[in-house]
């Protein structure tokens, strides 16, 4: 579904696999995304009742979620251009799986930013207050100077998370955690990938910057509310 022409917004409910391999190789400008960690959580207990609405279906076998990984991976190198960046959110669990994926699929690793919440969130003896997001290129971009960017970044982004009742996803990342990655890796009128959409947070960062935008997203119901989210932000004015 075409939302926009100027910036182009493209959204596809359909699993990634499946449409990635419909898109031209070197296609793509950058490639953001937020894929499954893997967290064991899902909809179900074991004795088949339903969990509190907030947890949400994330628990793949160790081969299918490998499969998931390796076959992203491959497609994001096909897709890519040359000379550009790639950057995945991941958690600390499943961070060596993605990164030897990428690494083996041809692409190479820059760095490991790390993204402090600022506030904490699950977790057991000692709660969750980051992630990882992994920087990588194919060839060898430019490098942007500070001046470029705006301000000089470090590889660790303290961002607030947003507040876990203005959620429309279980896992939904913060617009300003998402739009400095764009800023450092596209410029205007790039076409931004993510292929774990969720609830549309990129697209409404790739409205907010200027960018076009392609985002997947198996889930009928958070491809609906990306796409209303993302309509209230193309009709939002801009200021000049």
């Amino acid at each position: 579904m075409i939302l926009n022409e100027n910036p182009k917004i493209e959204i596809v409910n359909d699993d990634c696999l499946n449409y990635l391999k419909t898109l031209e190789d070197k296609s793509i400008d950058l490639i953001l995304t937020d894929p499954p960690y893997n967290t064991g959580m899902s909809q179900k207990n074991s004795n088949g009742s339903t969990r509190l609405s907030h947890f949400f279906d994330d628990d793949y076998t160790e081969e299918n979620y490998q499969k998931l990984v390796d076959s992203c991976a491959r497609e994001f190198w096909r897709l890519l251009k040359d000379d550009r960046y790639i950057y995945i959110y991941i958690n600390w669990k499943e961070y060596p799986r993605w990164f030897y994926a990428i690494k083996n699929a041809g692409f190479i690793i820059k760095d490991c930013i790390v993204w402090d919440k600022i506030i904490h969130g699950l977790g057991g003896q000692y709660k969750y207050q980051h992630e990882f997001i992994i920087f990588a290129e194919k060839g060898n971009p430019p490098i942007k100077q500070p001046s470029e960017l705006g301000r000089y970044f470090t590889d660790i982004w303290r961002v607030q998370r947003i507040n876990y009742l203005d959620k429309e996803h279980d896992t939904q990342k913060v617009i300003g955690i998402i739009e400095i990655p764009i800023l450092h890796g596209s410029k205007e009128s790039d076409t931004i990938l993510d292929p774990f959409m969720g609830s549309g947070t990129t697209g409404v960062a790739c409205v907010n910057l200027n960018r076009n935008f392609i985002g997947v997203e198996i889930s009928e119901k958070y491809c609906k509310i990306a796409e209303q989210r993302i309509k209230n932000t193309l009709s939002q004015p801009k200021l000049i």
